[in-house]
C-alpha cells in the first residue's frame, strides 16, 4: 500500500540531501545579507538579565519564587485589569466580574494587598524598589480564538495601579475580557482594537516600543493574522509554556519553524505561565528568556527598563529553562554561524527552513549556510542520566537574505 510521506518527515529529512552548489558561490555569497538579532553583543562582557513575558504573580511568594529563580527583569502578568502588574509596590482595585460559571450575576470584587521587601533563599533582605519592572498584562477570553492569549510588555493598557484604570482608553471588548471570562457573549478578537490600543503611545511607557508576545499557540490560523495584521505589536511566540508537557512545546516549536519557514521575522520566548505544578504533576522546571544588554550596569532602574524591552524587539535574548546554563559565544559570519555554550548538552539541534539535525557529546556546533537557508537557529538540551529535563537554551533565529544583482 502506498502511503503519503507525512510533512513532517519530510522537514525533518531534508538536511540530509544534497544541495547543488550555484555556478557563483563567491558571487551568491558577496550580496548576501544576515541580520543577527545579536549583532553588537559581546558574549564575554554583556550583561545576562534574567526576565520573564509570562508568569502570573499576584502576591509575594510569587515575587521571592521568581527572584529566588534569579529573575531581575520583571514583566508580571495577570488578566485584564492587570493588578498588581506595575508598580509592585502595592494594589488596590475594584472591578465587576461573574459570580461563577453556573452562576451569571455580576458582583463587584475588591482585591486589596501589597508586595513589600522580603528575604531571599539565603536570608538577605531584598526590596522589591529595587528590582527592573516593566509594564505588562494577559489579555484572554476572545470568543473566536480558543485559547490563543496575547501580552503586550511596554503597554499600560490594561493595568490598575492604585484603583486607577491607566491608559486613555477601554473598549468595550477590553472590558469585555474580564467581565465576560466565563465565556458568556465574549467579544470578538479585533485587529482593528489592537493596533489602536496598542500603538497609541499614552499607553506606552517608552513611546513607540511594545514587545507583543502570543501565548499557548494552539490557534494557527489567528497567530498567522496577529503577526501578519498587527506586527508592530506581535513580535514573538510561546516555543515552551511549561503549563503544558514537553509533547505540547514540541508542537509550539513545530509552528515556530512553520512561521519562521514562511518568511515571518518572530522570536521565540520561554515562560513558566503559572507557577504551580504542570500537567503532569512534576513541580516547573523554571523559565526565563535572558537579556543579552551592553552597558547595562550602572544605568538607572527606568532606562534599564527600556534597555531590556529595547534587547526583547530586537530579538537580542535566549529562551531558557533555569539559564544555569549559557552562551559562552556565538560567531556569526556570512557564512556560517558557530554556537558555544556551557556544560555538556544531551543534545545540540541546528534549524534550517530545510529542517534539523542533532549533534551529541558535543558543547559547541559551526553550521555552514546552505544556499537555500533562509534562517538558522540553535538548540541545546540538558538531561541527567535518567532522562530529567534539567535545563535548556535556544537561539533566537538568524536571517538570511540576499541582495538584489
Amino acid at each position: 500500500m502506498n502511503r503519503a510521506i507525512p510533512p513532517l518527515f519530510l522537514f525533518l529529512s531534508a538536511l540530509v540531501s544534497c544541495e547543488k552548489e550555484p555556478t557563483n558561490p563567491e558571487e551568491m555569497i558577496a550580496r548576501r545579507v544576515i541580520v543577527n538579532p545579536y549583532d553588537g553583543i559581546d558574549f564575554q562582557t554583556a550583561s545576562r538579565v534574567k526576565a520573564i513575558t509570562h508568569e502570573h504573580i499576584f502576591r509575594q511568594s510569587h515575587v521571592k519564587y521568581a527572584y529566588d529563580r534569579g529573575i531581575r527583569y520583571f514583566a508580571c502578568v495577570n488578566y485584564l485589569p492587570a493588578c498588581p502588574s506595575y508598580p509592585l509596590s502595592g494594589w488596590s482595585y475594584e472591578y465587576e466580574d461573574y459570580v461563577s460559571p453556573s452562576d451569571l450575576t455580576l458582583a463587584k470584587f475588591t482585591y486589596t494587598g501589597s508586595i513589600p521587601s522580603f528575604v531571599d533563599k539565603n536570608g538577605n533582605e531584598i526590596n522589591t524598589d529595587d528590582l527592573v519592572q516593566l509594564p505588562n498584562a494577559e489579555h484572554a477570553f476572545y470568543s473566536n480564538t480558543g485559547n490563543l492569549h496575547f501580552n503586550v510588555l511596554g503597554s499600560l493598557f490594561g493595568e490598575c495601579t492604585n484603583g486607577n484604570r491607566t491608559g486613555s482608553e477601554w473598549s468595550e471588548s477590553a472590558l469585555g475580557m474580564k467581565k465576560n471570562k466565563w465565556y458568556s457573549n465574549h467579544p470578538k478578537w479585533d485587529i482593528k482594537d489592537i493596533n489602536r490600543q496598542y500603538l497609541d503611545e499614552s499607553n506606552q511607557l517608552f513611546k513607540g516600543k511594545v514587545f507583543g508576545t502570543i501565548n499557548h499557540t494552539s490557534n494557527r490560523h489567528y497567530v498567522t493574522k496577529m503577526l501578519d495584521e498587527c506586527p508592530e505589536v506581535f513580535k514573538a511566540v510561546e516555543i515552551v509554556n511549561q503549563g503544558s508537557t514537553e509533547t505540547i512545546w514540541k508542537h509550539y516549536q513545530e509552528m515556530w519553524d512553520e512561521l519562521l519557514s514562511e518568511n515571518r521575522r518572530v522570536w521565540g520566548v520561554s515562560v513558566i505561565d503559572w507557577q504551580h505544578a504542570g500537567p503532569d504533576g512534576k513541580p516547573c522546571l523554571g523559565a526565563c528568556n535572558v537579556l543579552l544588554i551592553n552597558d547595562y550596569e550602572g544605568q538607572s532602574n527606568l532606562r534599564k527598563s527600556e534597555m531590556g524591552l529595547d534587547a526583547y524587539i530586537a530579538g537580542c535574548f535566549i529562551p531558557s529553562g533555569l539559564a544555569d546554563n549559557d552562551v559562552v559565544d556565538f560567531v556569526v559570519t556570512s557564512t556560517s554561524a558557530k554556537l558555544q555554550v556551557t556544560g555538556l548538552p544531551s543534545r545540540m539541534v541546528v534549524v534550517t527552513n530545510r529542517g534539523k539535525k542533532e549533534y551529541k557529546g558535543t558543547n559547541e556546533i559551526e553550521y555552514t549556510y546552505g544556499w537555500k537557508d533562509t534562517y538558522v537557529r540553535f538548540e541545546a538540551w540538558y538531561r541527567d542520566e535518567e532522562g530529567t529535563l534539567k535545563d535548556y537554551l535556544f537561539t533566537n533565529p538568524i536571517f538570511i537574505e540576499y541582495a538584489d544583482e
